[in-house]
């Protein structure tokens, strides 16, 4: 009998701990927030990155990857053109640590799943993209 209340218990217990979609005051007020905090601190293609990865969630995998390869191909292309900024052109170091992050989006576009790491990865890339065009072009 004691047996019996235990695994009853245990049943019961997974039921109540199952996660409820959020409905959309939640999603509304998180939005705000999120946006309040980061809002000036994030690029405009990396807002969208985390739209992308936070909608795959609810929806199916397929939009998040034909975004993904998008944006990869976007960022392995502006590393492309990297090369023709004066400054990174001058610095041997700096072509090769382009094509090495290049090299790194390509490993990237393989993978099956968005993992965390990938997220960031991506995040920083598109920062650095932005920051050696940006810097390119002030020049």
């Amino acid at each position: 009998m004691l047996e019996a209340k235990i695994v009853e218990g245990m049943i019961s217990n997974t039921e109540v701990s199952k996660l409820e979609p959020i409905d959309s005051i939640t999603f509304v007020t998180f939005t705000k927030k999120f946006n309040q905090k980061y809002g000036d601190a994030l690029l405009r293609e990396q807002k969208e990155l985390l739209n992308q990865y936070i909608s795959s969630f609810s929806s199916e995998e397929l939009e998040i990857k034909i975004y993904l390869n998008r944006e990869l191909g976007r960022l392995k292309e502006s590393l492309e053109k990297a090369a023709d900024v004066e400054e990174v052109a001058a610095d041997t170091d700096m072509i090769n640590k382009t094509k090495l992050v290049k090299e790194l989006l390509e490993s990237l576009s393989s993978e099956t799943t968005l993992t965390e790491t990938n997220l960031l990865t991506i995040l920083k890339t598109q920062e650095l993209v932005k920051e050696i065009h940006d810097d390119g072009s002030n020049s």
